[in-house]
């Protein structure tokens, strides 16, 4: 598919819609160095490109030197004042790649775009430059825009709000195992990045940069100041907001790269002397979990060598909201940022991240699953009924499930499902004796079978969010429920591989 708005073509300012398609195996031949399924350049007023309910996969591209080549499946030019939808909902990115040093596997963007993905899988996903799944160039331009020769500069809209979604295994030659942005920032909800990796650059998962090179996007040649370093112009305030996400196993492959998880970069504009350029990054109620034992997030310092010369910091904050939690110490300066939260924790003695989750490493053969490992004891994983609720918290976690006052971190929220279906202990024979009910504070459990030698109980609400968990293997058994508000719960009783429940009051 290719549209194109200007040099010459028929305006093509319609929205396109793609619904219960599938786009496969297309590029595939040398000749294919751009967007090997769909190639769009739009005007401002364009509708933009709305996909739903279908599969892109296994579309390549290869490098063309002659001209700017990117996106393994889709190459989007937008607007220039103006955001351009590209949305993705209820979809499959599947191994799609740019090969040959070119970024954007899956796509690569230019100018103004407004970029909404939702209940979407982005898998194994490469690219040979940077960005295994995407590229997103803002960009800065500098134009004559009189015969007097002013110049303007240019910054193009850009949003980017991914949630709900799952990028794992994507990975990069360069920098940003999955995500690399110029010039923007990214907001991500209820998101799990696993096992995606950048080869050379930073960012194992993302790499935020700020103030990036005036470039030629027909060429990709980067345009050079009198001092022959590229030109950086403007001053650029990126924030980007991270709720519920969860980061786990991502790597970079170079020693010398910076963030396992992310990495942020925005350098100041070296062409003013009084340039205030910054970047934000908001966290609230993340999972980071580095399997490398480095540090997850880290500030990138920028070149100092002789064909760049120093790129000075500009201002970078990262704002704990509370509820993150690392298994890693983080970049000395994102680190400073990082203690001023009281609530979120640093545990180095969480090694196996694998016992967190259902099947981390797809043992069954079905796909990751990061979904919680609900133990006999829940204080075996952190990452359950320890995050912060305020305002940002959403409604539900990535499945759906509702959260409550005591949210999980990361992207799931443990539920009896994990369990499994419960039958009801009433009926069911077993000599197993619950009382008082309703309570106070504490329930009895009394097991008169001499079959069973032990049994965990798991407690719900009655919207299926777990509030604890514990392994008994006594007659006589106390579960402690004064730790919870009054109201009504569930108690799954699992003995020998079976599930019972039972209601209790608590007042």
């Amino acid at each position: 598919i290719q549209t194109q708005t200007a040099g010459g073509q028929a305006k093509v300012n319609n929205r396109v819609s793609l619904t219960n398609c599938e786009l496969t195996d297309n590029g595939n031949i040398t000749t294919a160095f751009r967007g090997g399924a769909i190639t769009m350049f739009v005007d401002d007023g364009a509708g933009g490109l709305i996909i739903d309910s279908t599969v892109i996969s296994n579309n390549v591209i290869t490098n063309n030197s002659a001209s700017f080549s990117g996106g393994g499946a889709i190459l989007f030019v937008g607007g220039e004042a103006e955001a351009i939808p590209l949305h993705i909902t209820n979809s499959r990115i599947e191994n799609n790649a740019s090969n040959d040093g070119v970024s954007g596997g899956f796509l690569y963007s230019a100018f103004g775009m407004d970029f909404n993905a939702d209940n979407t899988d982005f898998l194994t996903n490469n690219a040979g430059g940077s960005g295994g799944v995407m590229v997103a160039q803002n960009g800065i331009r500098s134009r004559d825009t009189s015969d007097m020769g002013d110049i303007t500069t240019l910054l193009f809209p850009i949003t980017i709000d991914i949630e709900n979604s799952t990028f794992i295994t994507n990975s990069a030659g360069g920098q940003g195992g999955a995500i690399n942005t110029f010039t923007a920032g990214a907001n991500l909800t209820n998101c799990v990045f696993a096992d995606n990796s950048a080869a050379t650059g930073g960012g194992g998962a993302i790499i935020l940069n700020g103030n990036s090179p005036d470039t030629d996007f027909a060429t990709g040649d980067q345009n050079l100041g009198e001092d022959g370093l590229p030109t950086r112009i403007g001053e650029f305030d990126i924030d980007a907001l991270w709720v519920h996400n969860t980061f786990v196993n991502n790597r970079t492959d170079n020693d010398d790269a910076f963030g396992e998880t992310a990495a942020f970069f925005q350098p100041d504009n070296v062409n003013s002397a009084d340039s205030t350029s910054s970047m934000n990054i908001t966290l609230l109620n993340n999972a980071f979990l580095s399997g490398t034992g480095e540090a997850s997030l880290e500030f990138e310092p920028g070149a100092d060598d002789a064909s760049q010369g120093l790129i000075p910091f500009g201002d970078l904050n990262i704002i704990s909201l509370g509820g993150n939690f690392f298994n890693s110490e983080n970049g000395a300066l994102a680190q400073e940022d990082i203690d001023d939260a009281d609530v979120d924790v640093i545990d180095e003695d969480i090694t196996d991240v694998e016992d967190l989750f259902v099947d981390l490493n797809d043992e069954d053969g079905d796909g990751v699953n990061v979904d919680l490992a609900i133990p006999s004891d829940l204080a075996d994983n952190p990452l359950i009924n320890n995050g912060v609720q305020n305002a940002l918290v959403p409604e539900t976690d990535i499945r759906g499930n509702p959260r409550g006052d005591r949210p999980d971190i990361g992207a799931y929220e443990a539920d009896q499902g994990a369990v499994s279906v419960a039958d009801p202990l009433a009926g069911s024979g077993l000599q197993l004796d619950i009382f008082p009910n309703p309570t106070a504070n504490v329930v009895n459990i009394r097991n008169n079978e001499a079959t069973i030698s032990h049994f965990n109980v798991v407690v719900t609400d009655l919207q299926g969010r777990v509030m604890t968990a514990k392994a008994f293997n006594g007659t006589n058994n106390v579960l402690d429920l004064s730790g919870l508000s009054n109201g009504v719960y569930s108690l799954q009783l699992v003995v020998d591989g079976k599930v019972y429940s039972q209601q209790v009051v608590k007042q």
